[in-house]
C-alpha cells in the first residue's frame, strides 16, 4: 500500500505543490473514498454508468466492496457489477490507484521505470504501461494541439536540420563503438527558435529506410517534399531560415524555394567566418540541439510508432511549465478531457 514515504520518496527535490497540496492527503489510509469522489469530480473516472438490463437503461449505483479500489458500480435491477475503472485511463493496471497515482508523478518526475518499480513495489510492466499510457495522452494532446509550436516569426532566426545526418553532434550516439546499433535510420526533421535559451523545438520523424541501402530517388523526393511541408506549417512566414547542404532530405538548396521565406542562410556559408582551426559554429550547432539529441537517438532503436511517441512527448514537456506541478496537474486534465470525450463519443454512437 502506497504510504505517505513513497510519495516524499519520488520528489527527487522537484516543486510538487500540486501532488502535495491536492492528491499526497487522499494517499493516506482510510481516505480511499476521498480519492475517488475527487477521481469523479475531475472526470478521471465516469460520474455515472448506466446498466442495460431488463429492456432498460438504468442507473448503476455507488457501493462499498471488498476489492482493491474498496467501491464498484451495481445495477439495482439485475445486480451486474462493474469497475469503477471502466473504460477509463485506468481501466489496465492491475495495482491500487494510490500508486498510479504515485506512478503518475514518477512519469512527471522523469523517474526511470526501473527505479519507479522498485520504489512504488511495483512490477517493472506494470510502470511501463503506465509511463506509455502517460506517453499516448501526451502525443494526443500534442496532435490536437500542433499550432502551439508555431515557431519564429518576423525577422526571428529559425535552424533546420535533419537527424543524424546534419550537424546535431559529431557523432550520434546510435553510432558509437559499443552501441548497439539499429536496423532502420530514422530521419528527424528538427526545427528551432533560436531566439531565446532553451531553444523552442519541433521535432518530426520523416521517411524510413534501411540503414544498409542508399536512398531511392523516389524515397528522397517524399521525404524533402514532407519536409518541406512541415516547415511551411510549423514556421511563421517572415522567419530567418538557417538550413545546411549535409542533408539529402532536407538540403539549403530546397529550403531556400519555399516563397514564404525570403532570407534563407547556409551553415556552409557562416563556417566560412569560423576562426581558423576552431569549429564555433558547428559547437553553437551542437549546443542549440542538444537537448533533442538523446530523444533523437533512442528513437532510432525503436520501431517508429513507439519512436514518434518519444518525440511527441519530449514536445509536450517542452510546453508545459518546468515544474512537476504544472505538469502533474496539466497531464490530468488532460487524461481527463480525452476519455471524457471518448465516452461522450461513445454514448452518441450507442444512442
Amino acid at each position: 500500500m502506497a504510504t505517505q514515504s513513497d510519495s516524499d520518496e519520488v520528489r527527487h527535490g522537484n516543486e510538487n505543490k500540486y501532488f502535495d497540496v491536492v492528491i499526497k492527503p487522499m494517499l493516506t489510509p482510510g481516505h480511499e473514498g476521498e480519492l475517488i469522489e475527487w477521481m469523479k469530480d475531475m472526470g478521471l473516472i465516469k460520474q455515472a454508468v448506466r446498466c442495460p438490463c431488463a429492456g432498460q437503461r438504468g442507473k448503476m449505483v455507488w457501493s462499498k466492496a471488498r476489492i482493491v479500489d474498496k467501491y464498484t458500480w451495481v445495477c439495482r435491477a439485475c445486480s451486474k457489477k462493474l469497475s469503477i475503472r471502466s473504460e477509463s485511463f485506468f481501466a489496465g493496471f492491475k495495482c491500487d490507484l494510490k500508486k498510479v497515482m504515485l506512478a503518475i508523478l514518477c512519469w512527471c518526475n522523469r523517474v526511470s521505470g526501473e527505479v519507479a518499480a522498485k520504489q512504488l513495489d511495483l512490477r517493472l510492466t506494470v510502470v511501463f504501461r503506465i509511463y506509455d499510457s502517460l506517453s499516448q495522452v501526451a502525443s494526443n494532446y500534442v496532435k490536437a494541439h500542433s499550432d502551439e509550436w508555431k515557431l519564429g516569426g518576423e525577422n526571428v532566426v529559425v535552424l533546420v536540420d535533419v537527424y543524424p545526418d546534419g550537424y546535431m553532434s559529431t557523432v550520434p550516439r546510435s553510432m558509437e563503438v559499443g552501441r548497439r546499433r539499429s536496423t532502420n535510420k530514422k530521419r528527424i526533421l528538427c526545427i528551432a527558435e533560436i531566439s531565446q535559451i532553451p531553444s523552442r523545438i519541433w521535432v518530426k520523424i520523416l521517411e524510413e529506410v534501411s540503414s544498409n541501402s542508399k536512398d531511392s530517388p523516389e524515397v528522397t523526393q517524399r521525404a524533402v517534399q514532407e519536409a518541406l511541408h512541415e516547415i511551411t506549417e510549423h514556421v511563421l512566414p517572415g522567419s530567418i531560415l538557417l538550413a545546411n547542404e549535409r542533408s539529402a532530405v532536407c538540403p539549403f538548396s530546397a529550403v531556400r524555394t519555399l516563397k514564404d521565406f525570403p532570407m534563407v542562410h547556409s551553415v556552409e556559408h557562416l563556417k566560412e567566418l569560423n576562426v581558423p582551426g576552431t569549429r564555433a559554429v558547428e559547437e553553437n550547432l551542437e549546443t542549440i540541439w542538444q537537448s533533442v539529441v538523446d530523444v533523437c537517438d533512442e528513437s532510432q532503436e525503436v520501431r517508429k510508432s513507439v519512436g514518434s511517441l518519444l518525440l511527441d512527448e519530449f514536445l509536450w514537456r517542452q510546453l508545459i511549465s518546468q515544474t512537476t506541478s504544472s505538469k502533474v496537474e496539466s497531464i490530468l486534465h488532460q487524461i481527463a478531457e480525452q476519455y471524457s470525450e471518448r465516452w461522450r463519443q461513445r454514448r452518441h454512437n450507442t444512442a
